[in-house]
């Protein structure tokens, strides 16, 4: 009995033992430091970027920390991760960094601490994206009145918070005035954006440009221009102005329905009627308004010389009036190839080649004359010749000026009846 008694405690004895040789064994197994593999960045802007590794952290309570620098600076900054990881299997591990230097290249790379002490990866870098400028282009201004435009451009931003701005003056004049788009642009589509232009200078020449910023800088549109319009008629048509030597006159052929105080310039198309008539009146070639809007009307000599006058400010243009404009641009020939529009958008084909260096613009806006064949009024030489009427009077008939395709030269003291039908330009008084 005895014997088995001692066997048995010799057997929990050697048991003991071996369970606290066991145990001992544990406490004296080492800690196992982490394993950290760092990955290339992904999301990589021109401002931002997201930080990769692959951690095992093999301990608990496993710190992970990203170092970061651009590869030009010694000095590493930090970026502790609030989570701590536990565990054998590897767990991505991300960063997300902002406010970064664009077009620069980083190195950074992730530590990892835990009991059993600090493990630090490879190095690698990335770079962040190029800033993209902005661009803008504008378009020919549009809805130009004597005091007010409008014009539109198109943005491309490039970047957030791209700010916009159009910037006009008086060609010559060294100031530039800004209006500001109402907001900031952003994203790579285009945007237009449109201005509108008010309190202008009547009859100016203005030069106009786009202007957007961002980070990535400034960028301007070539400068554009346009010209505000000088006077408008009773009917609210608006001519430009240009000054040739000491006078100021329109641009275009009269073209209004009124006189200047606003009674009506009786409109006849009949041939018949027209040829009997002895007060003033008006058509358009054809009878075509849509015609009349580029050549102006056709009127016969009394609408020029009415005393109630068509524009306010502006007058009938006197025989010596073009007398002088011919003798500035050189007479005949040299003047009228200075004062005609210049290519054949109207003309037809010219014996010379115009040049339209006065600014005059003379457009062949034809006639409404007797034909000589059949002794009826008909429309003729659209295209061909530019008519215009002086105020000068000889009996039955009136003084006008003409330029012809056939000769291109300005050619005065013309005689024709006064019903002819002619077109009128104004002069400023």
């Amino acid at each position: 009995m005895k014997a088995h008694q001692a066997n048995f405690y010799f057997t929990i004895f050697i048991l003991l033992c071996g369970l606290i040789a066991i145990a001992g064994c544990k406490h004296d197994e080492p800690l196992i430091k982490s394993v950290v593999s760092i990955q290339s960045a992904e999301n990589v802007t021109t401002t931002t970027a997201t930080l990769v590794a692959l951690v095992t952290p093999n301990q608990e309570s496993t710190n992970i920390t990203f170092e970061y620098r651009p590869t030009a600076d010694p000095i590493w900054k930090s970026q502790v991760m609030t989570e701590k990881l536990s565990g054998s299997v590897a767990i991505k591990v991300t960063a997300e960094l902002k406010d970064l230097v664009p077009n620069t290249q980083y190195a950074y790379r992730a530590k990892a601490l835990n009991a059993a002490g600090e493990v630090i990866s490879s190095t690698i870098t990335f770079t962040t994206g190029v800033l993209a400028q902005a661009t803008a282009a504008t378009y020919p201004a549009e809805s130009i009145t004597l005091t007010t435009a409008k014009v539109r451009a198109t943005i491309y931003p490039n970047q957030a918070n791209t700010n916009v701005s159009l910037e006009y003056r008086v060609i010559g004049v060294s100031t530039w005035s800004n209006q500001a788009w109402t907001s900031s642009l952003s994203g790579t589509s285009p945007v237009e954006v449109n201005f509108e232009l008010s309190t202008l200078v009547a009859g100016s020449k203005y030069e106009y440009r786009v202007k957007a910023i961002n980070l990535a800088g400034e960028v301007v549109s070539p400068n554009a221009s346009f010209e505000t319009y000088a006077v408008a008629d009773y009917d609210g048509n608006l001519y430009h102005s240009v000054t040739i030597g000491t006078q100021t006159w329109l641009k275009e052929n009269f073209r209004g329905t009124h006189y200047a105080n606003g009674d009506p310039i009786p409109n006849v198309t009949n041939p018949d009627t027209w040829s009997t008539l002895t007060t003033g009146a008006y058509c358009y070639y054809n009878n075509d308004p849509e015609i009349g809007k580029v050549y102006g009307g056709l009127y016969n000599w009394w609408v020029g010389a009415d005393a109630r006058g068509l524009i306010i400010g502006w007058h009938f243009s006197r025989e010596d009036e073009w007398s002088i404009i011919a003798g500035y641009l050189g007479a005949y020939l040299p003047a009228g190839l200075a004062m005609m529009e210049a290519g054949n958008s109207h003309w037809n084909s010219t014996k010379y080649p115009a040049t339209n260096s006065s600014g005059f613009t003379a457009l062949p806006n034809g006639a409404f004359a007797l034909d000589a064949a059949t002794n009826k009024f008909i429309f003729m030489n659209l295209n061909e010749a530019a008519t215009f009427w002086t105020p000068a009077s000889y009996g039955t008939n009136g003084d006008a000026v003409i330029i012809a395709s056939s000769n291109c030269g300005l050619s005065g003291g013309l005689l024709y009846n006064k019903n002819y039908g002619f077109g009128i330009r104004l002069v400023k008084n």
